[in-house]
Parts: C-alpha cells; sequence; structure tokens
C-alpha cells in the first residue's frame, strides 16, 4: 500500500498523522491556521484526539506578514478520517480510505498495554470493577423488554444520547455511562462519535449542533443521535449481558 501521508507512532505505539500534511493531501485553499481550528469545532478534543507540536518555521498570519512559529498537529487516525469525510471531496474520500487501510494493519497487533506502574494497574483494576458492576445492574433490574419495545415503538426519527439513555430505563445507566460503554464497545470514537459502520448499519447520525462562543460568536459542531434500531440494538447488548466482560 502506497503510504499518501506519513503515519508516526507516538510513546503508545498508536498510530498518528501530520495535521499538516492531511492538509496538503487534501488541498485545502483555506490557510492551515484558520482550517484546523474549524476543524476542532466538529467535536475534537486536545490531548484526547490531537496533540500541539511546533517547529522552528514560520508562517505569515497577519496582514502586516508578520511571522509566528508554525505550529502542527498529531492526529488519531480516527480524527483524520472524520476531517477527511467532511471535505466531502475525492481527496478527501482517499484519504479516508487510505486510513481504514492503515487502521486494518494495525489492528492485526494486539492493542491490550500491561500496567508498567501500581497507579496504571489499580485504574485498570477500578474500570474493569465499574463496568462489571454496571452489568450486574442490567441483568438484575432491567426492566421488561415488552416494555421497552413500546416505548421504542412510539419514539419517532431520532433522539440524542440523554434520551435515548431516559427511553432505555436500565438503573445505573444515565447519558454519561452510557457514553462511557459505547466508547469501550468501539462503538463510538473517544470524542463520542459513531464509528462510521455504525452509521452505514442506520443505527446513529451525526447533526450539526450550533452554540454560541465566550465572545458572542457562533461555532458549529456535531452531536450523535439514535435511531430506533440504534436503540434496539443497544437494548440487546446490554441486557443480553454482551458488553462489559
Amino acid at each position: 500500500m502506497t503510504d499518501l501521508i506519513k503515519v508516526f507512532e507516538n510513546e503508545n505505539n498508536e498510530p498518528l498523522c501530520s495535521g499538516r500534511e492531511l492538509h496538503e493531501f487534501l488541498e485545502v485553499k483555506e490557510k492551515y491556521y484558520q482550517w484546523f481550528p474549524r476543524m476542532v469545532e466538529y467535536g475534537f478534543t486536545e490531548n484526547v484526539d490531537f496533540t500541539v507540536a511546533q517547529n522552528s518555521a514560520t508562517e505569515s498570519t497577519g496582514f502586516l506578514g508578520i511571522g509566528n512559529p508554525k505550529v502542527d498537529h498529531a492526529l488519531t487516525l480516527d480524527m483524520a478520517k472524520e476531517i477527511s469525510m467532511i471535505q466531502r471531496s475525492a481527496k478527501g474520500k482517499q484519504a479516508r480510505q487510505y486510513f481504514i487501510e492503515v487502521e486494518k494493519r494495525y489492528k492485526k497487533q494486539p492493542d491490550f498495554q500491561i500496567p508498567q506502574t501500581l497507579p496504571e494497574a489499580l485504574r485498570l483494576a477500578a474500570d474493569q470493577a465499574e463496568i462489571i458492576e454496571v452489568q450486574k445492574l442490567l441483568i438484575q433490574e432491567h426492566a421488561p423488554k415488552v416494555e421497552f419495545y413500546d416505548v421504542v415503538a412510539e419514539s419517532k426519527g431520532a433522539m440524542d444520547i440523554g434520551q435515548a439513555a431516559k427511553v432505555l430505563n436500565i438503573p445505573g445507566i444515565g447519558p454519561n455511562n452510557l457514553f462511557k460503554i459505547l466508547r469501550k464497545e468501539k462503538v463510538f470514537m473517544p470524542g463520542n462519535t459513531p464509528y462510521q459502520k455504525y452509521i452505514d448499519k442506520g443505527y446513529f447520525r451525526l447533526v450539526e449542533l450550533k452554540y454560541e462562543r465566550a465572545d458572542g460568536s457562533t461555532g458549529v459542531g456535531v452531536k450523535p443521535v439514535v435511531f430506533q434500531k440504534g436503540l434496539i440494538y443497544i437494548s440487546r447488548k446490554l441486557t443480553e449481558g454482551v458488553w462489559g466482560k
């Protein structure tokens, strides 16, 4: 496979790519320092989906041509795929397919990291215990399935995760826990957006969300919504105890 965009690894052996190299490959006409912050508004988080890097080169970022340090970003492949899809161009489609192929190569490698310190081991144990406790609640206290399907049948269109948690009506599963489980089971990405295959199945969709910044300007982000098929899928996985093992 030809390397369209260089992929490198961080200290945790996670594949990353350069934001500037992706920007150049996509042939975006907008300057990088203007384009990248706009991409971040789609719901990405610093130190989760990307990290900041700076080099000694400079670029002009003002009408006076004053040079500022050139900033680059190391992107996760999930973020790179999402950004490529957002471009809605032939180059964007090509980049997204490229990152999917790169991911397939990495998925062949084991991704479990053995804890190296006592705090890491304790954190891992605590996370596992929390998920197991949640699953006990699901099995013991879940409302009758007939009642659930009645509620789902009455719902129209799509709903956000908060509404979905209410419809599921499972003790101990509010929006935050539901997000956590969906991320753990690789249904959602770290930035709380669904993986493309679950969107293609008709379980979820991303909708634009406008919000007001502190300076009064308007920003645009995205949030996931769940369709009836997605609700039924989530309910089945939770009540059957498939998730969280």
